[in-house]
């Protein structure tokens, strides 16, 4: 009997992700063109890339470790270490898919995909947002206490729904993508909320939060560089940025997370 109530508290999240996932392309349908919703979809996809290459396989692993994890006397360091380390490489590939994803749509596609384009770096971090709420969401699976996904997931849906349909009549692809990256962030800092009244965990969401600035300010300097060069060039200068970055979040992988605390607050 528990397991049919487990099952069937899954539903309306499953439900729910797949309205925040295609959505869009509804309303795009029907309040654009069909042509503007291919651009997107495909740019969509790009943009999408660090699902498939990290949250998938870390939702996999995740789901069956963290029970194990939570038995060990050093589980709130372990869990935070999770943490850390999802966030820097997650944000690695959201930065190499914002500075490239642009040169594979425009290698690969005609010109005319290129108008969703700037939609990339937008889905790219609100997938980033999303492994989050995976990690964010232990204290829900450890508690037993999966009525919450029943609440947040589809409240996320509904947020995300309700903003398609104001903001892309008037903002398009912009508007589609802006209200997928509304509704992750939303999921996530609910998500964050209920575990730390669950299971509290000392996250590093300091740390976190300077590479992402950190990443904002490379991701602005490589669309001031990319302004007037070819094709071959902005190739070589988004790779180059990529290996900067890289560098940056190794430095702050080793950087202790009291200090970068105490400098933040």
């Amino acid at each position: 009997m528990q397991l049919l109530v487990t099952g069937l508290s899954t539903i309306p999240g499953f439900l729910a992700i797949w309205i925040l996932q295609l959505s869009d392309r509804y309303f795009l349908l029907a309040f654009s063109s069909l042509s503007q919703t291919a651009s997107y979809t495909v740019a969509y996809t790009l943009g999408n890339l660090l699902g498939p290459l990290v949250i998938t396989p870390f939702s996999l692993s995740w789901h069956s470790a963290l029970y194990s994890i939570a038995k060990k006397a050093n589980a709130l360091e372990l869990f935070q270490k999770v943490f850390r380390f999802y966030g820097l490489i997650a944000l690695l590939i959201v930065f190499m898919v914002s500075v490239l994803a642009k040169e594979v749509l425009e290698w690969l596609f005609p010109p005319a995909y290129g108008m969703a384009s700037a939609i990339i770096p937008l889905i790219a971090l609100a997938n980033f947002l999303y492994g989050f709420f995976e990690i964010f969401n232990l204290g829900i699976l450890l508690r037993g206490k999966l009525h919450f996904n029943v609440i947040l997931l589809p409240f996320a849906a509904l947020v995300n729904f309700g903003c398609n349909y104001l903001l892309i009549p008037d903002f398009g692809v912009m508007g589609a993508a802006f209200s997928t990256l509304l509704a992750y962030g939303l999921l996530v800092w609910l998500a964050y909320i209920v575990n730390q009244r669950l299971y509290p965990v000392p996250f590093e969401i300091g740390l976190c939060s300077v590479g992402l600035i950190s990443g904002f300010m490379l991701f602005i300097v490589d669309q001031l560089l990319v302004l007037h060069v070819n094709q071959l060039s902005r190739w070589f200068i988004g790779i180059g940025l990529t290996g900067c970055y890289a560098v940056c979040l190794w430095f702050l992988s080793k950087f202790p997370a009291r200090k970068l605390n105490n400098l933040i607050t």
